[in-house]
C-alpha cells in the first residue's frame, strides 16, 4: 500500500493548533455527520473499537466513538500518554500495528493497560489547509494483521471524514464573513442615518429663510419672488426625502410593525383624504373615496398603515395631470385564505412601464417616469410601502388601469 503524502507534525505546532481550535470539533458533541464513520468502520473492519480522534498538544479528544469502554465513553478524552493517534499526526502517515505491545513506540503507552489496546489501524484525518488533526482508527483487544484491502477501506473512509472537517470549516468561514459583512452593513446605516438626520436641520433653516425673504421688506420682484419660490420647493422636497429616509431606516430596524390593532377601514380612508386635501387642491386635482357602507376593519399598526395611504396618494398627484380625478377605494377581498380589504388607488398619469412594476418598489428605485411639474420620485416612499405591506403579512403591487393611469393595491387583513 503507498503511503500517506503527508509529512509529520509537530503536535505544539500553533498553525496546526488554531487551525484545530477555530474548527470547533474540539469538546463539541457528537454528531450523526461524524458518528456514521466510526460505525461503518467498525462493521467493515469488524473492529472492537473505533474512534474519530482530534489530537492537540496535550490530550486526544473523541469526536465520535463505538465501544470505549467506561468510562472513557462518557469521557470521551485522554491524555497523550494513552493515545496511539498522536503517532499518526507526528508521523503524516498511516499508523499500523499488529500488537502493541511489541513495538518500541507503543509497549509503555497507557492505553495498552487501561483501554486494552492490542492491535490499531489509523489513518489521518486533514484540515483545508493540510494540516494533520487526528486519525479515523480501528482497534481491537487482541493482535490482529491488518491486509492492504482493510487498509486501503480505511484511507477511503479518513478522506470522507476530512471531507466533513472541511466542509465544517467552510461553514465557518462563510458565517464569518456573513458576520463581517453585516457588521459594515450596520455601520453603513448608522452613518447614513446620521448623515440624514444632520442634513434635515440646513434644509428645514432654507425653508424658513425662503419664507423670510419673501415676507421681510424690501419687497422682492416678481423674478426674485419666483427663484425664492423655487428654492423653496427644493427645499421642501429635500425635506419630504430626509423625512422618508429617516422612516424607513426606522421601519427597517423595527422588521415588524409593533403597536397593532383593530383598524376601521372607513375611518382610515376618510382621515388620509383630509390630509391629502391641501396638496390635491394645489394641483387642481379632485379625489374620489369609496368604501363598503358597512364598514369593517383590519388589524395592524395605524400610524404605518395611513403613511401608506398617504405615499401612494401623494405618488398618485404626482403623477396626475391637473383637472383629473384620483380615486381612493377599498373593498373585502381574500388573500391565501385570509379575509380582509383591498385598497386602491387609481390615478389617470403615465402608468408604470412593465418592466418596472416589481422594481419600482425597491429601495432607491427612481423610474424612468417624470411626474407632473417636473416632480420625480425619490425611489423611497414606495419602498415603505412595500417594507410595511409584508411587516402586516399583506400584499401590494401595481396594475394598469382601464383607460390609461395606474392603480397601485395592497391587501391587508
Amino acid at each position: 500500500m503507498k503511503t500517506h503524502p503527508l509529512c509529520g507534525q509537530a503536535l505544539d505546532n500553533p498553525h496546526r493548533l488554531d487551525v484545530l481550535v477555530e474548527s470547533g470539533l474540539l469538546d463539541s458533541l457528537p454528531e450523526e455527520s461524524f458518528d456514521r464513520y466510526t460505525r461503518i468502520t467498525a462493521i467493515l473492519l469488524k473492529a472492537e473499537v473505533s474512534l474519530v480522534s482530534f489530537v492537540d498538544d496535550r490530550r486526544q479528544f473523541f469526536k465520535s466513538q463505538v465501544g470505549l469502554p467506561s468510562p472513557y465513553d462518557k469521557i470521551r478524552e485522554t491524555a497523550l500518554t494513552h493515545s496511539f493517534c498522536q503517532f499518526v499526526v507526528r508521523e503524516g502517515v498511516p499508523l499500523v500495528v499488529e500488537d502493541a505491545r511489541k513495538d518500541v513506540r507503543l509497549c509503555d503507552n497507557g492505553a495498552i493497560r487501561d483501554l486494552g489496546v492490542i492491535s490499531y489501524l489509523g489513518m489521518p484525518i486533514t484540515s483545508q489547509e493540510g494540516f494533520l488533526l487526528g486519525s479515523l482508527c480501528a482497534i481491537n483487544t487482541h493482535p490482529r494483521n491488518w491486509s492492504e484491502e482493510e487498509q486501503r477501506v480505511l484511507a477511503d473512509l479518513a478522506g470522507a471524514v476530512s471531507a466533513e472537517v472541511h466542509l465544517r470549516q467552510s461553514e465557518l468561514t462563510l458565517k464569518k464573513s456573513l458576520g463581517f459583512l453585516q457588521k459594515i452593513e450596520e455601520q453603513r446605516d448608522r452613518s447614513l442615518q446620521m448623515l440624514v438626520h444632520d442634513l434635515r436641520n440646513p434644509a428645514a433653516a432654507i425653508v424658513s429663510l425662503a419664507d423670510l425673504l419673501v415676507s421681510t421688506p424690501p419687497e422682492l420682484t416678481g423674478e426674485q419672488q419666483t427663484l425664492v419660490h423655487h428654492c423653496r420647493e427644493s427645499a421642501e422636497g429635500l425635506l419630504a426625502m430626509i423625512d422618508e429616509l429617516l422612516v424607513i431606516n426606522r421601519a427597517q430596524a423595527d422588521h415588524e410593525a409593533e403597536s397593532r390593532s383593530a383598524i376601521s377601514v372607513s375611518s382610515l380612508l376618510g382621515h388620509a383624504a383630509r390630509m391629502i386635501s391641501p396638496l390635491l387642491k394645489s394641483g387642481a386635482l379632485q379625489l374620489s373615496v369609496d368604501y363598503p357602507e358597512s364598514g369593517g376593519s383590519i388589524s395592524g399598526d395605524s400610524n404605518q398603515i395611513h403613511r401608506v395611504l398617504l405615499n401612494l396618494l401623494n405618488n398618485a398627484a404626482k403623477f396626475s395631470p391637473a383637472n383629473s380625478v384620483i380615486s381612493l377605494s377599498a373593498r373585502p377581498d381574500s388573500l391565501n385564505g385570509e379575509e380582509g380589504f383591498r385598497f386602491e388607488v387609481r390615478d389617470k398619469g403615465p402608468g408604470v412601464p412593465e418592466n418596472e412594476k416589481e422594481a419600482i418598489f425597491e429601495q432607491y428605485f427612481s423610474g424612468s417616469v417624470e411626474g407632473k411639474r417636473g416632480l420625480k420620485s425619490f425611489g423611497i416612499g414606495l419602498a415603505f410601502c412595500k417594507m410595511v405591506v409584508e411587516a402586516h403579512h399583506g400584499q401590494i403591487g401595481v396594475e394598469d388601469a382601464p383607460g390609461g393611469g395606474s392603480v397601485f393595491y395592497f391587501f391587508l387583513s
